[in-house]
């Protein structure tokens, strides 16, 4: 393969990413996860963004929605504009969990030992939920880092996948 076609397949790929990200939310579709939209009706409760992994004695506990706040990102790994939040949350037992989000981000686990790969990025038609990311994990305390363009609020939880 040349480099040409290989950069045209790379790009097509990233264009469709990027499209699909951008597309609106779907009003009338059911949801098709009926343990998040249970979760997500849970009231949120409030925690505080961190911008690194200290403070894990605050951690959250998975199954619970929370809100936080992303603020502007600043460091090395930051790209211009870009707005960033670190929240912990405690993990009893292993094993393959989703984060949802409310609003179109990018979405990363830190875990003790570096990031988590993310398994599978999931649209389920859960209005509010917009984008949610499962990810295969251990015990302790996990770090869900979330970034996008944007500041302010956001929704987010850390539930195990029951189906």
């Amino acid at each position: 393969m040349t480099l040409k076609r290989a950069l045209f397949l790379l790009l097509a790929a990233l264009a469709g990413t990027a499209v699909a990200q951008m597309q609106p939310r779907s009003k009338n579709q059911t949801c098709t996860l009926p343990d998040v939209a249970a979760a997500w009706a849970k009231p949120h409760s409030a925690m505080a963004t961190r911008l690194d992994t200290v403070a894990a004695d605050q951690a959250g506990e998975a199954g619970q929605p929370y809100r936080g706040e992303l603020k502007p990102c600043s460091g090395p790994h930051c790209k211009p504009g870009q707005y960033f939040g670190m929240f912990p949350v405690r993990v009893l037992l292993p094993g393959r969990y989703r984060v949802a989000v409310d609003v179109p981000l990018w979405i990363h686990v830190v875990t003790e030992t570096g990031l988590a790969e993310g398994l599978m990025c999931e649209h389920t038609g859960c209005d509010p939920v917009r984008k949610i990311m499962q990810f295969e994990l251990k015990t302790g305390v996990q770090w869900i880092a979330l970034s996008g363009a944007r500041p302010g609020e956001v929704g987010f939880a850390l539930l195990p996948v029951r189906d």
